[in-house]
């Protein structure tokens, strides 16, 4: 079942947010089950939303690697996490010239 995360870092910064992407390598080495990974600054802090194909495969990911790199970066958010009963995906249409 898919499910999503969403941690909302109250403190987090860019830079520890920078920190752990550059050591986890998601571009180059995404982790087994993972759809969708968004993030941007709020108020106070950092969000961060992930789409999952399984609660197992999040888990693995957060154990066998996220969870270190976070506690390096003194980072120690714990996500919401639901199971996704809706997705809409909309993609932008280009027009012929």
């Amino acid at each position: 079942m898919t499910i999503a995360m969403i941690f909302d870092a109250k403190g987090v910064t860019l830079q520890q947010y920078t920190q752990v992407t550059n050591e986890l390598k998601l571009t180059e080495n995404m982790p087994k089950g993972m759809i969708e990974h968004i993030a941007g600054p709020s108020e106070g802090g950092w969000n961060v939303i992930e789409l999952w194909e399984s609660e197992a495969d999040a888990r693995a990911f957060f154990d066998d690697r996220l969870g270190a790199a976070l506690k390096r970066a003194n980072i120690s958010v714990q996500p919401k996490v639901f199971p996704v009963h809706a997705r809409l995906t909309i993609t932008s249409k280009s027009k012929a010239a």
